[in-house]
């Protein structure tokens, strides 16, 4: 025969057991709702944040367009180069003296620029594509470069008053330059990519929007006089 054990007996009153029953039914339904809202109410929302994480549109370079005289020779054209960027933390600073010198800077100028504290540094812009090659050879893994170009005026100084000159961002600032700028500049096209997690560009989404480069402006005048 089995004797009653007060010790054993239950001393927790039956609204405390019905309150954890109501808290666990409350916890589930808060649970529930935000599944909803996150899966239904505000998808779009979601699924945008989770596309900036691996989807990013590219823009693809235009050319700006050249200015000739009258029979076609060149007075202002666009050469290209190339942005020099460095990611300190794959820079080899043993290389750091050579590389200035193809950049024609100062020794000690692309160390500096890394220790800045920044994760991606601007060593130089409109690095001629020669340069830009040995300099990413020997610094390998820790340089990046950036299409870019430079305006080249052949004839010099002789007809810059009509001319004129582009700023560094390439837009016109004198003369021809600025009168025939929107016509010069052109249309930048882009593509939509997906990169992985090293930023490295694994497919592409859609069509590529392809740039439509600046027109050709031929002025009256003659070089040659």
């Amino acid at each position: 025969m089995h004797h009653h054990n007060a010790m054993l007996a239950s001393t927790l009153p039956a609204w405390r057991s019905k309150f954890v029953v109501i808290g666990l039914s409350a916890a589930f339904l808060a649970l529930a709702g935000r599944a909803y809202w996150v899966q239904v109410v505000d998808r779009e929302f979601y699924i945008g944040e989770g596309q900036k994480r691996y989807q990013r549109t590219l823009a693809l370079s235009v050319t700006r367009g050249r200015i000739v005289d009258r029979n076609g020779a060149m007075l202002a054209v666009s050469l290209a180069t190339y942005e020099v960027w460095a990611s300190p933390k794959l820079f080899d600073s043993d290389h750091g003296n050579e590389i200035a010198r193809l950049l024609k800077m100062p020794p000690r100028n692309p160390q500096k620029r890394m220790d800045a504290g920044r994760s991606f540094v601007l060593l130089k812009r409109q690095v001629e594509a020669d340069a830009a090659e040995r300099i990413a050879h020997i610094g390998r893994a820790g340089i990046t470069l950036v299409p870019d170009t430079k305006r080249f005026y052949p004839e010099g100084e002789s007809v810059a008053h009509i001319v004129g000159f582009t700023n560094n961002e390439d837009r016109g600032q004198e003369g021809v330059e600025l009168a025939a700028d929107a016509r010069l500049t052109g249309e930048a096209g882009q593509r939509e990519v997906i990169r992985d997690r090293l930023g490295r560009v694994v497919s592409q989404i859609g069509e590529t929007d392809l740039p439509q480069n600046g027109e050709t402006i031929q002025l009256t005048i003659d070089r040659r006089i």
